[in-house]
């Protein structure tokens, strides 16, 4: 089981439950199948789509694909285990 903590700058705390697996997309990694996959998602036309390139780096595609969950950068990520540890830190560097 994984869980997606979210911490805003007010250090409010968010879990969404992720299941059994997830995708990570990020922008700097795999540019090609972000801009693809947020294009689908979004469905928004390509010249809109640098204006969300301010504050988004990546998304995390869970629930067979149906869900995804933007991570902005005025926000820290963490992946979650099941029993409260941290399996990986998605926070931008």
């Amino acid at each position: 089981m994984f869980v997606l903590r979210s911490i805003d700058k007010s250090h409010r705390e968010s879990n969404i439950s992720l299941g059994e697996e997830y995708h990570l997309v990020l922008l700097e990694e795999s540019p090609k199948e972000f801009k693809k996959s947020y294009l689908e998602y979004h469905s928004i036309q390509e010249k809109n789509f640098a204006s969300f390139l301010d504050d988004v780096y990546g998304y995390v595609v869970y629930n067979d694909g149906k869900d995804i969950i933007e991570l902005v950068k005025t926000k820290w990520y963490y992946i979650m285990l099941g029993d409260g540890n941290t399996f990986a830190n998605l926070t931008f560097k």
